[in-house]
């Protein structure tokens, strides 16, 4: 079973690129731009709430790559896991992939459309072993060059297969989002994950993100957050456009 953790790092991992996408750009970009990011990020879990019986540390390193032409960005994602099980064994493995499509409705509405392939290991719990879609819409509100605020509505079927405990789930975000310069920008959002398990609990989170543009190529992101199952979770990403 995938666990809320995993779950978590979906959204802040879009929620990373996003921040780097859309904050302010010093330079002027090609009609068609490559992006190649790589991260790690790290789950600290002390959940009473989590929907099986996991306790413990996991880590995460997302690869992505994205095609942005016009107003359409394709990007394919996919992760490298490990995690402590309750038993503090360490298990790693390949994570699910995903393949989005997003397209800028205007300057302040995008939606994005994405099908996940159940490519992890379903037996160390990485994936559900069941394909999943999802659609959402991001609305972003630039109150000046340098403040702007964001919010995401999503909606998720899940894959069932034989099982019935599984369900589809809404999921949120609200933030803002300050840039310091042509190359420093901070973001701050309140989350919120619905359980895609009947007999799950819902996740709200709250993340601080810091975006560092390293020259006209190349950026840094980074994360923390913290959400209301006890779970602490940070990372670093580095993406370079081409």
């Amino acid at each position: 079973e995938e666990h809320n953790i995993m779950n978590n790092k979906n959204i802040i991992y879009t929620l990373m690129l996003v921040l780097a996408l859309f904050a302010p750009q010093a330079y002027a970009e090609p009609p068609t731009k490559y992006r190649v990011s790589v991260g790690t990020m790290v789950f600290s879990d002390f959940s009473s709430k989590s929907e099986t019986d996991y306790l413990g540390a996991s880590f995460s390193m997302p690869v992505s790559f994205s095609i942005k032409k016009s107003d359409y960005r394709l990007s394919l994602t996919s992760a490298y896991l490990s995690q402590i099980q309750s038993n503090n064994t360490l298990s790693s493995g390949s994570g699910d992939t995903s393949l989005s499509i997003y397209y800028n409705i205007n300057d302040w509405l995008s939606i994005k459309a994405k099908h996940k392939f159940a490519t992890g290991n379903q037996g160390l719990g990485f994936s559900t072993g069941e394909d999943d879609n999802a659609l959402s819409l991001d609305y972003f509100y630039f109150q000046s060059y340098s403040t702007s605020f964001f919010a995401t509505t999503g909606y998720k079927w899940v894959g069932k297969g034989d099982r019935t405990d599984r369900q589809n789930a809404l999921n949120g975000s609200l933030g803002m989002s300050y840039s310091f310069s042509n190359t420093f920008t901070l973001a701050n959002s309140l989350d919120y994950n619905q359980s895609s398990y009947t007999n799950g609990n819902d996740v709200y989170a709250a993340t601080l993100f810091g975006s560092h543009k390293l020259n006209k190529a190349s950026y840094v992101g980074w994360f923390v957050g913290i959400d209301d199952t006890n779970t602490y979770s940070s990372g670093v990403n580095y993406g370079y456009s081409f």
